[in-house]
């Protein structure tokens, strides 16, 4: 009957009306009870919600609580995400409302505090927590949808949203910690896309400071909340766990946790024994990446070193167990409980006779850690306690002499029967103890007493007065060394620093001399008898090492290096030299106005130094054996061999350190110079070939920095960072202000202080980043950098290299030898400060337009060009939205390389410096500047498949949130439009066929990839009645990409196959490899151009448009590549059937040029055959 409905449609019209009628907020409890009782559709089930979440934003916070125990159990088993996101909304709203009273007076007297939203918030979370205990598929379904929304990370990370999925974190841990840290890791990932593309800036909002809602959540867990606290503290220990794979800094996520766990620490004492038990776990466990923990236990130790002495068996755990923690990375844990140290006696001898077992165990890295863990204790030796006078090691028992059961008896002794407090015995007591373990180094090998030497030279630095006991150690050590007769030249004993058949050093002597002069140097002014015993051993060597030749070390030029005798006279030569370079380093360093010689002895040094060099230079080199074999004789072998050894002599790396360089520089920079006579100066002043030294020194310290471990790096930072800003100081006033006359003055040594000056900003910029603004305020007068922006004094030294580049330009005639490497120097300067901007906060075009003026000149080195065009188009990602840069320079290579198409080419003068000789590199950074832009879009488009997710209430919220996406939708076409017609033009380029062709067929490949995926994405929000890509201009995309370049792909396949068949013959190996690579590149694109016009016309037919008339139609051809059996074929196939195949292959490409009826099948049914279909025109 035409009046009847069924019992499930009446349900339906009853429901529907309960839910249109206006409701008292007082019953929403008992009406989500009431429909909890019922059983719905689907539809009915989600309408229901989607009222009550509407509702809610009106209830009382009162009745919230009460409302959300019965809404969570009529969430069941779907729609979840309504009722969370409606809390987090309405949490939000109430919060912020609170924020915004900033005044108490009587109109606001009955407002709700902070405490009350925060004690109500705790409440619903208890009932989150009960309702996923009881049902897991509920929380599961929270899990799925969070999941599904992690591409924007601002949805996950709201304070509430984050505390719901902590709180159960305990019911589904490994799921809600995994989606936690990949959360966070994209929310990292998109902070860096937005700094580094204006288009993306454009579109996304800006990111959340995570660190401000991790505060949030920490301080309001004081209410009860141990189950959000326990999830914080174990997600702050998974993002330490992230992998970094940098040294020079820690991982962003790194940071996060730390910072999280000093928070909550800071709060919250009670969770301190928590935190140290898992660090000390991690640390053991880590294996050589415990940098992260070791710093976040560094903390605890400095800031909360009486709640971490209650936990005092978790330290002495963690140093019985070092032994077993990589000899590299260990001494970050000494580092760590250093203030521990300071503070408990028993931790101080604990760490001692840990250091003292370790130190006789064997492995360098092992020793090395104990030796800095015992000169970290002689530094902190409180400097108060080390005056009066010095007592005689003898008075003091030594620790060679101890019981494993006590780390000293004499220490011990003294601390027994003083008062506490500074301890002035006690303390020289301990010096002399620590100082006896340290002597037993001096029987380790070659690299511990060299770490030793180091080391103590550091004590001494840090603490002066301990510097006479460190010469008390190390002078009758180098007694044993020193020939103190004046009558023999030689004044080393170098027979005794040799040792074995392979001639192995087993004495650093002369790090020993740089580190003794270091120490007289710093403890000059100390009235010590071994003070003055090291003067006159200095003085005695500076005098008489400019005197010995190669004749008083029995050398000559026929030496046979095949010898013991000679290695072992080759040693000493080496050792000569690095001991010249010590003599030099004090001669510097101790060099004051009132020095009457220094400038000659150091120019007599020098010349006894360069000697030494040129004698290595006629070194002959070892004469090899036959060969083992005849392997190498073989034509067919493919194996690379490796070339010879250079027939001159390997130097060792200089044992100047920067201090010693800084001086030198302002000896030949400043005028006066303030710590020497003018006369002295004059002596030196234009010694070009010791400038020249000083300089490929600096270099060459510049350069081995990277290669430092990770804890040196550190230490190397805290002792150098002072000196690089003075030498960074001195290059950029005296070279770069001034390049004309120095150049002119000095050429080699102006372009060797340019590269000095280039690896230094390259070194700050990268390992000392976060020294950046300190650099720069450095090297930046005052008075033209008055911000702590970085862009201002970045913009000042970037103009001043332009000039300088601009000014030797139209000078370079002269400088004919050396013009292209000092324009690429100043180039590479100019790159390396461009990519430090801040473009995110600042919009000026000056660099940019710059830039423009300088790829303009006429006449400019190809390599010098290609690095123009990096910085031009480095600029303009980060600057510009749509820049039409790409295409320019696209148009200036096709009128140097000529075009496919073999169209006339429109006139391009606004690049002048695209060169021939360096086509193919600007053809691949074009491509790889494409290639951004797609990682860029298909990153956006992930995220508009997460924000499509996100549930939204209807209304006006709904309303908003698509106008959103549509504007998102319509800028991520309009950017694959320009793409698209970026990659047209770079199609038609005639490039020679090879890897770069390859890279271009790869950025096809992944164009046609992204826009399947994207004609997906509209399919399934698009229907018969509202077509969504229509308003967002979608429909030009397909027309882009469906026809021309379509088309511009095919002319490349047939450009690269007409080139391959002009190319010579190549070998078996080469042409096997091109046919592998071919039978996967190319026809991986054809797949994804075939699937992109699928997922179009299947657009076509769900939504009525006629879309198939952008694209060109297509016949698929089936054909089956087993790889295996290929490979075995052509393995076996001889050559002369591979260019027999390759020719009839091309001839059939070129009488078919559209690629019709192509079809290739295997008629192997033994495994399952990779589909590609082979595409035509029609």
């Amino acid at each position: 009957m035409n009046g009847e409905i069924s019992g499930s449609k009446y349900k339906s019209l009853i429901i529907n009306n309960i839910c249109n009628s206006k409701w008292n907020t007082e019953i929403m409890p008992s009406l989500a009870m009431m429909f909890r009782d019922m059983s719905f559709e689907k539809e009915d089930h989600t309408l229901v919600i989607t009222v009550l979440c509407t509702r809610l934003q009106d209830i009382p916070l009162e009745e919230l609580p009460p409302f959300v125990h019965q809404a969570l159990r009529l969430c069941n088993n779907q729609d979840s995400k309504y009722l969370l996101e409606a809390l987090r909304r309405y949490f939000t709203l109430r919060f912020s409302q609170v924020n915004s009273d900033d005044t108490d007076t009587f109109e606001t007297i009955d407002t709700i505090s902070t405490k009350e939203i925060q004690d109500i918030e705790s409440t619903v979370l208890y009932h989150v927590y009960q309702a996923a205990q009881l049902n897991h598929q509920h929380i599961r379904d929270y899990i799925r949808y969070s999941k599904n929304i992690s591409s924007n990370p601002e949805a996950v990370l709201e304070p509430f949203m984050l505390s719901v999925l902590l709180t159960v974190a305990s019911v589904c841990e490994d799921q809600i910690f995994e989606i936690l840290h990949t959360v966070i890791n994209k929310w990292n990932e998109n902070d860096n896309r937005r700094k580094n593309s204006m288009w993306l800036r454009k579109l996304t909002p800006e990111s959340c400071d995570i660190m401000t809602v991790m505060v949030n959540i920490i301080d309001a867990s004081e209410r009860d909340r141990h189950l959000v606290l326990k999830g914080l503290v174990d997600l702050a220990f998974g993002l330490m766990a992230t992998e970094c794979k940098s040294k020079t800094g820690a991982h962003p996520l790194w940071k996060i946790g730390i910072k999280v766990l000093q928070r909550i620490m800071r709060k919250h004492h009670e969770t301190v024994a928590t935190v140290l038990q898992t660090l000390i776990d991690k640390i053991i466990a880590s294996g050589l990446s415990i940098s992260q923990y070791t710093d976040c236990l560094a903390y605890m130790c400095r800031k909360l070193p009486i709640l971490v002495l209650e936990q005092k068996d978790f330290v002495t755990s963690l140093l019985d167990q070092i032994s077993s923690v990589p000899g590299e990375v260990s001494i970050f844990i000494i580092s760590a409980i250093f203030p521990l140290i300071n503070t408990s006696a028993n931790i101080r001898e604990q760490t001692i006779l840990t250091l003292r077992m370790i130190l006789y165990r064997k492995g360098t890295f092992n020793r090395q850690m104990a030796i800095s863990g015992l000169s970290e204790l002689l530094k902190n030796l409180k400097k108060c306690s080390l005056s009066g006078p010095m007592l005689n090691s003898s008075q003091c028992i030594t620790s060679s002499s101890i019981s494993t059961s006590f780390v000293s008896t004499q220490v011990t002794l003294e601390r027994g029967s003083q008062a506490m407090g500074p301890n002035v015995v006690y303390n020289r007591c301990l010096s002399y103890d620590l100082l006896g373990i340290l002597r037993k180094c001096f029987t380790h090998e070659y690299e511990v007493r060299l770490y030793l030497y180091n080391s103590l030279y550091d004590v001494v630095s840090r603490n002066i007065e301990i510097g006479e006991y460190i010469l008390e150690m190390l002078l009758p050590h180098f007694r044993l060394y020193f020939e103190d007769d004046e009558n023999i030249l030689l004044p080393i004993k170098l027979e005794l620093c040799v040792q074995g058949e392979q001639a192995v050093l087993q004495e650093p002597l002369a790090e020993l001399i740089f580190v003794l002069q270091k120490i007289y140097i710093k403890a000059a002014l100390l009235k010590s008898p071994l003070v003055d015993e090291l003067a006159v051993i200095l003085e005695s060597l500076c005098r008489r090492m400019p005197r010995v030749d190669t004749e008083h070390l029995n050398l000559d030029d026929n030496l046979d290096l095949n010898s013991v005798k000679s290695r072992e006279k080759l040693q000493n030569v080496l050792t000569m030299i690095k001991i010249y370079e010590a003599l030099i380093s004090f001669r510097i360093g101790a060099w004051s106005v009132n020095c009457t010689d220094a400038a000659q002895s150091v120019r007599n040094l020098f010349k006894g130094y360069m000697n030494l060099i040129e004698f290595t230079k006629h070194v002959p080199k070892v004469k090899k054996g036959p060969g083992k074999n005849k392997k190498q004789n073989d034509p067919n072998n493919s194996t690379m061999k490796k070339g010879g050894r250079s027939s001159n002599i390997k130097l060792p790396p200089s044992i100047l350190d920067l201090s010693v360089v800084c001086k030198s520089l302002t000896l030949f920079y400043l005028r006066p110079v303030p710590w020497a006579s003018a006369n002295q100066v004059a002596v030196l002043a234009e010694y070009h070939d010791f400038y020249h030294y000083i300089l490929r020194t600096l270099l060459q310290i510049l350069q081995s920095v990277k290669h430092l471990t990770e804890y040196n790096l550190r230490r190397h930072k805290d002792q150098n960072m002072k000196v690089y800003c003075e030498i960074g100081k001195l290059l950029y006033d005296h070279v770069i202000l001034d390049l004309k006359k120095v150049l002119d003055a000095d050429e080699q040594g102006s372009i060797l202080a340019l590269e000095c000056f280039k690896e230094l900003c390259y070194l700050i910029c990268t390992t000392f980043a976060t020294e950046l603004q300190r650099f720069l305020d450095n090297i930046v007068p005052n008075e033209q950098n008055r911000s702590d922006n970085l862009n201002i004094p970045l913009a000042i030294i970037i103009s001043t290299v332009r000039t300088s580049f601009r000014t030797f330009f139209g000078e370079k005639e002269g400088y004919e030898e050396n013009s292209k490497k000092i324009l690429c120097t100043l180039l590479d300067i100019i790159r390396q400060l461009t990519q430090e901007i801040n473009f995110y906060e600042t919009h000026d075009d000056k660099i940019f337009e710059s830039m423009i003026e300088l790829a303009q000149l006429n006449g400019i080195d190809p390599q010098a060009s290609l690095i123009i065009f990096q910085i031009l188009l480095w600029i303009e990602e980060r600057d510009e939205e749509y820049g039409e840069l790409l295409i320019d320079i696209t148009f200036s290579l096709c009128e140097v390389v000529g075009n496919i198409d073999k169209t006339e080419i429109p006139e391009n003068n606004k690049f002048k410096i695209a060169h021939e000789d360096t086509a193919l590199q600007l053809y691949n950074l074009l491509n790889s500047s494409v290639k951004e832009k797609l990682k860029n879009a298909s990153w956006l488009l992930v995220r508009l498949k997460a924000e499509q997710n996100i549930a939204c209430l209807s209304g006006a919220d709904m309303e908003t949130h698509q106008e959103k996406l549509r504007t998102q939708e319509r800028s991520l076409c309009r950017q694959l439009s320009h793409i698209i017609q970026i990659l047209y033009t770079l199609a038609n380029v005639a490039i020679k066929p090879g890897a770069s062709t390859d890279f271009m067929f790869k950025n096809l490949q992944h164009l046609y990839n992204m826009l399947s995926n994207l004609t997906k994405y509209f399919y399934a929000k698009s229907n018969k009645q509202n077509a969504a890509f229509q308003s967002v201009k979608f429909i030009q995309v397909i027309q882009s990409a469906g026809k021309p370049l379509k088309t511009a792909f095919y002319n490349l396949i047939t450009h690269t196959e007409e080139n391959q068949k002009a190319r010579p013959k190549a070998d078996s190996h080469v042409q096997r490899n091109k046919i592998l690579k071919e039978t996967k590149i190319i026809p991986s694109v054809i797949y994804e151009i075939e699937q992109f016009c699928k997922e179009v016309l299947l657009l076509d037919k769900k939504t009525g448009i006629p879309l198939k008339t952008y694209i060109k139609h297509s016949i698929t051809r089936d054909f089956r590549i087993k790889n295996t059996q290929l490979s075995e074929a052509l393995e076996k196939m001889d050559i002369s059937l591979l260019y027999t195949q390759n020719s009839r292959h091309h001839n059939a490409s070129t009488s078919n040029a559209d690629l019709n009826d192509v079809s290739v099948e295997s008629s192997s049914t033994e495994s399952t055959p990779l589909k590609r279909p082979k595409i035509s025109d029609t």
